[in-house]
């Protein structure tokens, strides 16, 4: 018998490694969809005046994404109502693919584009039928919202007078929970009070251009509750409202805007 060739051997050995190497090369490169992400949406159905607005939670691979749609005003679904989202997107052309899932075998079917800075979504709508307040087809526009990342600073001016001077360092994040809800944790100082210093977030998240904080102080003897929105650059945080619980300084509350700080500031 006449003995294999040694090359062939070399050719099975090299196959394998081979392969390991490519895996190791490929391995955590899978890109989000550039329609990922935190948007607020503006939706106009055609034939009434009123618009109405929502909130999209996206996250996916590739050109496939799911996620979480909030939608406030639309007849027939609650606005607290987390609806089932999924979507394809067309890279090249940016040709955007959304559905939501309204119940009652209803759907809300977007088709748009997004934008080459990837910053805007413009398109239609479309009902599966027009069970939901006669509302059957529309147009639709959603702004992507950077997260809220960084320390963030300014005065809370008091109802009973006087303002709290505070210092918080924020940080989203960048996947949304089953509801639509990004996380947010953080911590922060407050000066120029008689109120504690040290604060903790807790049970606080995003929810489009909404947000709703918690802190607890150090000792866990107060509590200050914080909603309110902000732009689609989250360089200003406008509290809308805030209140205190517990502690030396129960009781009050009021309003304010913080701003980004500089990065190393």
């Amino acid at each position: 018998m006449r003995p294999r060739p040694l090359i062939a051997s070399a050719h099975l050995i090299l196959i394998p490694i081979l392969g390991v190497s490519l895996v190791g090369c490929f391995k955590n490169t899978n890109p989000p969809p550039p329609v990922g992400g935190n948007w607020v949406t503006t939706i106009s159905p055609d034939g009434q005046k009123a618009a109405l607005s929502g909130a999209l939670a996206l996250s996916g691979l590739f050109d496939s994404v799911t996620g979480v749609t909030h939608i406030t005003g639309l007849p027939c679904v609650s606005d607290t109502s987390p609806l089932a989202t999924t979507g394809k997107q067309d890279i090249p052309s940016l040709e955007t693919k959304l559905s939501m899932a309204l119940g009652s075998n209803n759907t809300m079917n977007i088709v748009g584009t997004q934008s080459a800075d990837l910053s805007m979504l413009t398109g239609t709508f479309a009902m599966k039928d027009s069970s939901c307040g006669g509302i059957a087809t529309g147009h639709i526009t959603a702004t992507k919202y950077a997260p809220l990342s960084g320390t963030y600073a300014g005065s809370l001016n008091l109802s009973q007078g006087g303002a709290l001077e505070i210092s918080t360092l924020l940080s989203q994040n960048d996947l949304a929970d089953e509801e639509g809800k990004y996380p947010v944790s953080g911590a922060a100082t407050m000066t120029s009070f008689k109120c504690a210093s040290g604060w903790t977030l807790a049970d606080s998240f995003v929810t489009g251009d909404h947000f709703l904080f918690t802190y607890v102080s150090s000792d866990n003897s107060s509590q200050l509750s914080a909603s309110g929105t902000f732009f689609s650059n989250a360089k200003n945080i406008t509290v809308n409202s805030f209140a205190i619980d517990g502690g030396s300084c129960d009781g009050y509350s009021g309003a304010g805007v913080l701003s980004l700080r500089p990065s190393g500031q």
